[in-house]
């Protein structure tokens, strides 16, 4: 379950009741991966938003990934 805060999403785990926070990037990234963005847009669409740096935008995209899924949040897409 997911629901937004001042532009940040917030995540319920409902089998631990756990809440997470996502910083507005990573609720952004999170928003464009849900709309089945590939990953190159989603990357030009952050850096262009947040001049960022790709090696960074990069770098977070697959920690919030791999965060979501270890916490059971997010299944590991085939794709």
């Amino acid at each position: 379950m997911k629901t937004m805060v001042d532009n940040e999403i917030v995540l319920l785990d409902k089998a631990t009741g756990m809440y997470y926070g996502l910083n507005e990037t990573a609720s952004r990234m999170l928003e464009l991966t849900l709309e089945h963005r590939k990953r190159d847009e989603i990357f030009s669409i952050i850096q262009e938003e947040f001049d960022v740096d790709m090696p960074t935008i990069e770098h977070d995209f697959d920690a919030l990934l791999e965060n979501l899924i270890n916490k059971g949040l997010a299944l590991e897409s085939e794709e």
